[in-house]
């Protein structure tokens, strides 16, 4: 089993780089989950994304290669 990754380990150069260039992020929404999906990055599709909990409602996405945040859930909010 994998140890759990700390928030201080995780990677925000790819949301601080959208922000700065003022870059719009992409947004989805999962009806059947009721789940809205912000990215600040495109990220390929075999790149293995995990999700870490703040709370009951909002996670942060990270690429497990390199911790970098590349988005954020919301889920029934």
């Amino acid at each position: 089993m994998n140890e759990l990754i700390g928030l201080n380990e995780l990677k925000t150069d790819l949301w601080q780089d959208a922000f700065t260039h003022h870059k719009a992020p992409d947004f989805d929404y999962d009806s059947d989950y009721d789940v809205t999906y912000l990215y600040f990055s495109n990220f390929e599709k075999k790149d293995r994304i995990i999700t870490h909990a703040i709370d009951k409602h909002v996670s942060f996405l990270f690429r497990h290669s390199d911790n970098e945040i590349v988005g954020m859930s919301f889920e029934a909010f």
